[in-house]
């Protein structure tokens, strides 16, 4: 490896292959793994099948950690482990949406057309403007870039679609929904999401009280559509494509492999044939 001008910084051993940390001379931190497949397995090497099968070259680099900040790694008897660096302020304009004229603001962002143009009730502002809020608008946690060049759903059609004529003096209460925070009776505006989530339909409903309170689908960039008045008796609310709203880069989502360990299972067909 000094060939390559690589300097080894750290460097973790297991019993079929080892991991090791290399710099360059630029200070460029690179993970390579050494070792070849064992048998049919070569997942724990972090390469394709192709390449680790060279007995004169049993490394190469860990491609897939090439542009990260590698933390730190562990090699085990037929596993790797690897850690890589955050942002140094993960939280960080996580949640910054960025409104017309550059105005920047956090937290829990209501949305709404009035008009030809949108209008935006920030976190801050809402108490003060809740009730210039119509009876649905939407409302999000995650920036969306480029607002007014998403396909949006035409709310003005949907509430006449959903909403009953009913006024109530009182709180409304929106049967058939239950917070999904405390399976509660939504009371006052429901925050209502129907999506899809790694193939799967999930509904999300939140009451004014719950609805920034971090939950399992807290992580999930959902889009809200808020409703005021009470709906209609079995009227439904539209599902949102979240794509069409946030990119997706190559790297979205989880790839678990689960490779078990057969080394002391017994073989009931091997005892009975012997």
């Amino acid at each position: 490896m000094n060939q390559l001008g690589l300097k080894a910084k750290k460097v973790s051993c297991g019993s079929l292959h080892a991991l090791v940390l290399f710099e360059n001379e630029e200070g460029k931190q690179t993970l390579w793994s050494i070792g070849n497949k064992s048998g049919s397995e070569f997942a724990h090497l972090g390469a394709p099948e192709d390449k680790v099968g060279d007995e004169e070259k049993p490394f190469r680099e860990i491609q897939i950690f090439s542009d990260r900040v590698v933390a730190d790694f562990q090699a085990h008897s037929s596993a790797s482990i690897v850690v890589i660096e955050g942002p140094e302020s993960p939280q960080e304009d996580l949640y910054n949406h960025v409104l017309p004229e550059g105005r920047k603001a956090k937290g829990l962002l209501h949305l709404y057309k009035k008009g030809d143009q949108w209008q935006y009730v920030t976190e801050e502002e809402y108490e003060a403007k809740k009730s210039e809020l119509p009876d649905l608008c939407f409302a999000v946690r995650c920036p969306i870039a480029d607002v007014p060049s998403k396909e949006w759903p035409d709310l003005s059609a949907l509430a006449s679609e959903v909403l009953g004529d009913q006024i109530t003096s009182g709180e409304v209460v929106h049967e058939g929904f239950h917070e999904s925070k405390t399976e509660g009776d939504v009371k006052g505006p429901l925050y209502y999401c129907r999506t899809l989530i790694n193939h799967e339909e999930i509904e999300v409903s939140h009451s004014e009280r719950t609805v920034k309170v971090e939950d399992i689908h807290g992580l999930n960039p959902l889009i809200y559509i808020r409703v005021a008045k009470a709906m209609k008796k079995g009227a439904k609310l539209p599902s949102i494509a979240l794509e069409k709203f946030y990119a997706q880069d190559s790297r979205h989502g989880i790839d678990i492999e689960i490779v078990p360990d057969l080394t002391y299972e017994k073989n009931a067909a091997l005892i009975t044939a012997t």
